[in-house]
């Protein structure tokens, strides 16, 4: 068998492996997704049947994507239909491990290229002077910051709510852990290399940029302490007693479920999908045009993007309170 194929079929195993690492991440958020919101346990109870509450066997049961598609997205025991949510998390997440895995450890520069971007390129320089066996610290701490995002875009969808703990955790995870890992791996190989994600010796505005950030996010959580910026949706609680008992003198007093209070996620997810779908969009035009007019790619990008996120913000803006069709409503749809 020729080298050439010894060694392609070695990075097929490792892609298939980090797939179903990415796949196993995926399924931990889709229980965080669901449990968090509800104040259930992460790690128990067990996984049960929401439905008949029959506890779940990972290697007939929990098996992430597949385990799916074998029952064919209903449950073994009562037959109670599946949410495809759940694999395609579970693919979304595997599928995010690979390329990033590809694009840092697998594809050298120069050998692919779509629309003019070296793929190989974009991998950090010390992923070029360390492999995988003394990198593979940085590459979890990237997934930990992946699996946060996720997790917290869909608790905010389904809840309108981001629980301290996702936002905590890849807090700790790049301000504390990937610093002294990287202090540490520098120090043992007598500074060779440091295992920062910024793009080489040019990257270092990049890395004040996040510090200048992380700067800011701290001068917020002080404003907040000390009530020169108020917290959003502070006054949740009062609103919420003055709906349920407006809502309750609406319904007759009779043996009815208690009156359900309608949430703003709808809405406020539309206009955010509209935001976010925007900026992918400009990002994607910036990209072209800059390959056109022979600019630099990051103007053309982050141009774009800006301008196009401005004009989904106002064309999606709520409508204003001296508006007479608007309704004098909670401080979510402020």
């Amino acid at each position: 068998m020729p080298p050439s194929t010894i060694l392609f079929v070695f990075d097929i195993v490792q892609l298939l492996f980090v797939f179903a690492f990415g796949a196993c991440v995926g399924s931990l958020l889709n229980v965080i997704a669901y449990r968090m919101p509800l104040g259930i346990g992460i790690v128990s109870p067990p996984s049960r049947c929401p439905h008949c509450e029959t506890r779940l066997s990972f290697w007939k049961d929990n098996i992430p994507v597949f385990g799916w598609i074998l029952l064919k997205g209903k449950c073994r025991y009562c037959r109670t239909r599946i949410s495809a949510e759940y694999p395609l998390v579970e693919a979304t997440v595997g599928l995010i491990a690979v390329a990033f895995y590809l694009f840092w450890y697998v594809l050298p520069p120069g050998s692919t290229e779509i629309l003019g971007v070296d793929l190989g390129a974009v991998s950090p320089d010390w992923t070029l002077h360390g492999t995988f066996r003394k990198t593979w610290p940085v590459y979890l701490v990237l997934m930990g910051l992946i699996g946060s995002l996720a997790a917290m875009t869909l608790v905010d969808a389904k809840t309108c709510m981001i629980p301290l703990g996702l936002a905590w955790f890849p807090t700790i995870l790049a301000v504390v852990v990937l610093p002294i890992y990287a202090w540490y791996a520098s120090s043992h190989h007598r500074g060779a290399w440091m295992p920062l994600p910024t793009p080489g010796p040019e990257g270092w505005p990049v890395t004040f940029g996040a510090i200048g950030a992380i700067i800011g996010l701290g001068i917020s959580i002080l404003l907040v302490k000390f009530k020169i910026l108020t917290q959003s949706f502070a006054d949740y609680e009062a609103w919420e007693k003055a709906e349920l008992a407006k809502q309750a003198d609406e319904h007759d007093a009779s043996n009815e479920e208690s009156p359900a209070i309608s949430t703003p996620s709808r809405p406020i997810l539309g206009r955010g999908v509209a935001v976010v779908v925007a900026g992918l969009a400009g990002a994607g035009c910036g990209f072209f045009v800059a390959g056109l007019l022979d600019l630099r790619v990051g103007v053309g990008v982050g141009g774009a993007s800006a301008i196009a996120v401005l004009i989904a913000g106002i064309a999606t803006r709520p409508k204003s309170k001296s508006s007479p069709d608007s309704d004098d409503e909670s401080p979510a749809d402020l």
